[in-house]
């Protein structure tokens, strides 16, 4: 899933990359404002990727819910 998403994404930072060069140069703002905001950007899609994910592998792996939490014998 990892090697996935950052396939998909470094395009995208790719393209973006000569932009933010631009305006770093011209005082636009600073490195960690923007990185910050990147990440936190990406926050929600990666949350609703691994819940999805985890719900789907946790029931092909024939895991069950019980009242206990303990798996069944």
């Amino acid at each position: 899933m990892g090697i996935s998403n950052c396939l998909t994404i470094l395009p995208v930072i790719n393209s973006d990359r000569a932009v933010f060069y631009r305006e770093r140069a011209a005082g636009m703002f600073h490195v960690f404002p923007y990185v910050l905001s990147q990440g936190l950007a990406e926050m929600p899609y990666l949350a609703v990727q691994s819940i999805i994910y985890s719900s789907i592998v946790y029931f092909l792996i024939q895991f069950e819910f019980t009242e206990d939490g303990a798996s069944p014998a």
